[in-house]
């Protein structure tokens, strides 16, 4: 899945936090991650188990200048970045 998030200063952060709860989290530009959940069942239960994690990661850092977004790969971070306007 890919995850956009607007402040690029907090993406090395959220990558990390990913890793270290055991997801395989790439940093694709500065913007953006490419993140696999290992042992979902499903693509669904992926995407729901990444909105957990991403506001788990929010919540503990308090973190309100940054929106993360989870994104179709057709979709990219143009249309997430648009959408945040």
């Amino acid at each position: 899945m890919h995850v956009f998030i607007t402040n690029p200063r907090l993406l090395l952060d959220l990558q990390f936090f990913l890793q270290r709860i055991g997801c395989a989290a790439d940093q694709v530009d500065a913007h953006d991650l490419e993140v696999e959940v290992p042992g979902a069942p499903s693509a669904a239960q992926a995407h729901r188990e990444l909105e957990l994690y991403l506001a788990l990661w929010q919540g503990r850092k308090s973190i309100s200048d940054a929106a993360v977004h989870i994104c179709s790969r057709d979709a990219g971070a143009s249309s997430a970045f648009e959408a945040e306007r």
